[in-house]
């Protein structure tokens, strides 16, 4: 009879867990993606594992300080190296059977290159392509807070794109979510794996 009891005192327990409300922010920029989860007080880095990454934290500033200039834009990433994302993001969206609360997105784009026609083309596919998204994200997200900006310099070699989701939901649903892109990425490290051994 004890036993049963525990049994039950435990999957209560699990139970829960799923229902209560976690936290996800993923990004990617200069160092790649980033992935944080929260719940409650706690919060801890998942990807990449620890070890690989230290998380800086920010030191509060001191009140004889100066004044802080305006906040530098955060570094993006290469738009080359996040396109191989978007089947991660194919894969989770596939799941999405409601609307799932972002509460905030961010999202920077800049247009680079060595052909100044052709930046001039992209700078203006993207904002164009922008202002077609919000709404199509708006309908399908409960988005409480979000930032698009798109930019261009002749100085960059290449496009450059910063993306921040933070996504709040169940424990359940984050799992559920995760799931595929967990299974896609298990299976992108066996195909490398597989080509460096032959």
């Amino acid at each position: 009879m004890i036993a049963l009891y525990v049994i039950l005192s435990v999957f209560l327990l699990i139970a829960i867990i799923m229902l209560l409300r976690a936290g996800v922010q993923i990004e990617y920029g200069e160092n790649g993606i980033l992935a944080d989860f929260s719940i409650g007080p706690l919060k801890f880095r998942v990807f990449p594992a620890a070890g690989k990454e230290k998380i800086k934290r920010k030191r509060r500033p001191r009140e004889t300080a100066p004044p802080k200039k305006e906040p530098e834009r955060e570094k993006g990433g290469k738009f080359s190296e996040f396109r191989k994302y978007l089947s991660y993001i194919s894969a989770a969206g596939d799941r999405l059977k409601r609307k799932l609360r972002v509460d905030d997105l961010t999202l920077y784009f800049a247009a680079g290159g060595s052909d100044p026609a052709a930046v001039a083309i992209a700078y203006g596919g993207v904002t164009a392509a922008m202002g077609m998204l919000i709404p199509v994200l708006e309908q399908n997200f409960d988005i409480r807070k979000r930032d698009f900006e798109t930019s261009f310099s002749y100085e960059l070699k290449e496009p450059y794109i910063f993306v921040r989701a933070k996504i709040s939901a169940a424990v359940w649903e984050l799992i559920y979510i995760g799931l595929p892109i967990l299974s896609l990425y298990i299976k992108s490290k066996d195909t490398k794996s597989g080509k460096e051994e032959k």
